[in-house]
């Protein structure tokens, strides 16, 4: 069990005795509403239930809890700091286009058509990024891919346009002066 400043914040049950589960997931436990601002207890409290299978009975199995205090940014802020950190330079973005198209032998490109609204919101993308595995050329709206995840419960943090992984966000300089 789990208490928060005395109150319970989750109740943890034993696994089931033929459970093919081994250990239990990470889980985000409470939220921000069951702490208070300055001095807050945290209580965990364990029984070792020793069911013949999963336990041995001359082991007494070790745990480990963890807590994380984390500072949570606004939208506007990680914005910032993703665009001051993670920016594809102008050349980067480049030799990025160049890229997905280096593949095609024979053929010349003379001209790229890559759309500027946003695919999500249809309207003109503010901040264009992509995440780090994308492939595509058109970018999404940074601003709007974060806020998404600000209220997205499950935060798998998947691309809108191409469905794959989306944890290092880059913030594509090229498009950004074609939309200026």
């Amino acid at each position: 069990m789990v208490r928060i400043n005395g109150k319970v914040a989750k109740e943890v049950e034993p696994l089931i005795q033929n459970s093919s589960l081994k250990k239990r997931r990470d889980q985000k436990l409470f939220n921000r509403f069951m702490s208070k601002s300055g001095s807050n207890t945290f209580s965990i409290f364990y029984k070792n239930i020793r069911d013949g299978k999963n336990t041995k009975t001359d082991f007494d199995p070790l745990y480990a809890f963890g807590i994380l205090l984390v500072k949570k940014n606004t939208v506007e802020e990680l914005t910032e700091k993703i665009k001051a950190s993670c920016t594809m330079t102008r050349q980067e973005s480049l030799d990025f286009i160049k890229s997905r198209f280096s593949e095609m032998d024979g053929l010349k490109i003379s001209q790229i058509k890559a759309d500027l609204l946003c695919k999500i919101t249809l309207t003109l993308v503010e901040n264009p990024a992509r995440g780090e595995f994308c492939t595509h050329l058109d970018c999404f709206n940074l601003e709007y891919f974060l806020r998404s995840m600000e209220q997205n419960t499950v935060r798998k943090w998947i691309c809108p346009l191409c469905r794959k992984r989306c944890l290092n966000l880059r913030v594509d300089k090229y498009f950004g002066d074609v939309l200026e």
